[in-house]
């Protein structure tokens, strides 16, 4: 993805027309690879826009640029959006994300010192499964 979104920001007139619109779509297949690839394209993009200014372009050109590496994360963002719209039915990027956020907080966080000083004092529905919870983080 990074080397992709590069040759695409800095060499993108010694392209022909077919190969940056390959290279526009394998930067949208490698950006919608893994969730983290959104937010990492997105900070990638950041330098980019630093270096274009320190290239000393015109505003039209570092625009340009800026637009063509943005629309792989933006369509990239807009599939996640729509399958888990589709599949989930929720309007997010990721929507387990609280549950894999939960469960390491569980296993190797504050959560679970939590639950053993309030499971005494409280009913929730982690108390019942408490001692099922694995313990692999301590």
């Amino acid at each position: 993805m990074f080397i992709v979104m590069y040759v695409i920001g800095f060499h993108r007139d010694k392209l022909s027309r077919a190969l940056l619109i390959y290279l526009l779509l394998l930067d949208c297949v490698a950006t919608v690879a893994h969730i983290s690839n959104l937010t990492l394209g997105t900070g990638f993009l950041g330098v980019f826009v630093l270096l274009w200014m320190l290239e000393r372009i015109s505003k039209q050109e570092q625009l340009k640029r800026f637009a063509l590496v943005l629309l792989p994360i933006g369509l990239s963002a807009a599939a996640v959006l729509l399958y888990n719209v589709a599949i989930f039915g929720s309007w997010s990027l990721s929507p387990a994300g609280q549950s894999f956020l939960m469960a390491h907080m569980i296993e190797y966080g504050p959560a679970r010192s939590y639950l053993e000083d309030a499971c005494p004092h409280e009913a929730t529905r982690y108390c019942a499964h408490l001692d099922q919870l694995p313990r692999n983080g301590r």
